[in-house]
């Protein structure tokens, strides 16, 4: 195998790769539709407030100019009218500044899934390092970014030219008109230019969404030799086998515990060893093994055997045997079904009606 094939990354990203990534500020995420939400909400929110803003604003320009025509013009009066059109601009603005602002956060959250980083923002020198710089501004991925952004920009500058020249040649602007009348076309028309505007800056960041989508995947794409290495490094640390272990163990015994109440007898050692059988005649071919343990887990197997009623049976040399050599699940060895089927013979004559209703016993 050549050497540019072992360094050829074709393995998909590790659990622990995309974790480090992600630290590390990494992200899938799209300028895109940053501006997108922003001017969407800006947009969106204008056109609700856009009346009441042009409405409060000539009303404030008639008092301004009735009251400057009818007295002296005086600081105080210039200063009073100046704050308080400040003030009332403000109130007219702060819904649009406000739908921006929210249509941003949401876009960053949404695209960091409500996560944070702080690693993303420390600073980092090599990238202020002009030869660095330079490096980024002839790379494909700058090449490829400045070749969508201006694509962007003739597109949205040849779609707004083409929208603002057919509204320019309305027959309204020909015709006597009223005033209600051409406010009610030019809201009509700038609402349906938002609308058009918002759908193709969706189209542009559908289309960057899915670049950086791929580009992330592509950069954190590893070789065979980084898969095999993490693999082995995870594998090969004790405390992680010793916790995969011991979670392993606790699901089988929680298992085994559920399917304790179900068996028909209990073999034990009796303070070593515990297991629980179970026969049916009508879906096995041999009793098989539900449960079984040592020390503490056979004491807990005993409870719960004594809890619900079940036999118990004291023989060393057999529960000795089924617990090193049958695994639960498993049905016991042909060698042991003599042994066996006479425990069971006994156990069904103890309690005959309940085992006779379950079509075991004679």
């Amino acid at each position: 195998m050549s050497n540019e094939q072992v360094g050829e990354k074709t393995e998909q990203p590790t659990t622990k790769k995309l974790e480090e990534a992600f630290g590390k500020g990494q992200l899938n995420k799209s300028s895109e539709i940053q501006t997108l939400l922003v001017t969407a909400g800006g947009l969106g929110s204008l056109m609700m407030v856009g009346p009441e803003i042009w409405e409060q604003s000539s009303k404030i320009m008639t008092s301004m100019f009735t009251e400057a025509n009818s007295i002296d013009i005086k600081q105080e009066f210039m200063q009073s009218h100046i704050s308080s059109s400040g003030k009332n601009f403000l109130k007219m603005v702060s819904p649009v500044v406000g739908a921006s602002a929210a249509g941003g956060l949401i876009a960053g959250l949404s695209q960091t899934k409500l996560k944070l980083t702080t690693e993303a923002i420390n600073i980092n020198w090599n990238k202020i390092n002009p030869i660095n710089g330079w490096k980024k501004i002839i790379s494909t991925n700058a090449l490829v970014t400045a070749a969508f952004s201006s694509g962007k920009i003739l597109i949205l500058g040849s779609f707004l030219y083409l929208e603002a020249r057919k509204a320019i040649q309305s027959p309204i602007f020909s015709s006597s008109v009223s005033i209600g009348d051409f406010i009610k076309f030019v809201s009509l028309t700038t609402a349906s230019i938002f609308t058009k505007f918002i759908i193709v800056m969706i189209f542009f960041a559908l289309i960057d969404y899915s670049y950086q989508l791929w580009k992330t995947s592509r950069d954190l794409m590893m070789t065979k030799e980084e898969t095999k290495e993490e693999h082995k490094n995870q594998e090969g640390d004790p405390k992680m086998k010793g916790r995969r272990q011991q979670m392993r163990m606790a699901f089988r015994q929680r298992r085994m515990i559920q399917d304790v109440p179900d068996a028909d007898v209990i073999l034990t050692n009796p303070t070593h060893y515990a297991v629980a059988l179970k026969y049916n005649p009508k879906g096995m071919t041999a009793p098989k093994v539900l449960a079984k343990g040592e020390r503490l887990f056979a004491a807990k197997i005993k409870e719960l055997a004594k809890e619900n009623k079940i036999p118990i049976i004291e023989n060393k040399p057999l529960a000795r045997s089924l617990y090193k050599s049958t695994p639960v699940g498993h049905e016991i060895p042909a060698a042991m079904y003599s042994a066996i089927a006479e425990i069971l013979a006994a156990v069904y004559r103890l309690n005959p009606y309940k085992y006779h209703a379950q079509g075991k016993g004679a």
